[in-house]
């Protein structure tokens, strides 16, 4: 399933994001509303808002969040998200 980015002011659509295999769990912004994070089927994903281009990915994850300095907590750890292989 897809994920899509709006510019809420104008309705357009910014980007289409990376597709995930199945329902989308959590997706979020990061703090300064540059990147996106998604997490479906164990996988997380964190793409650019502006293009949708895949800049990271993290298999065996239950739940990942942003935090306010920009790192990942995923499944309870804290994470530079921009390691993940």
């Amino acid at each position: 399933l897809g994920v899509r980015v709006w510019e809420g002011s104008t309705g357009k659509l910014v980007s289409e994001l990376m597709r995930h295999e199945l329902f989308l769990e959590s997706s979020e912004f990061s703090p300064d509303g540059r990147w996106v994070l998604t997490v479906s089927d164990k996988t997380a994903r964190i793409c650019e808002a502006a293009t949708g281009k895949l800049v990271s990915t993290l298999l065996d994850v239950n739940s990942a969040h942003f935090c306010r300095d920009g790192g990942v907590d995923r499944n309870g750890v804290m994470e530079d998200p921009f390691a993940w292989a």
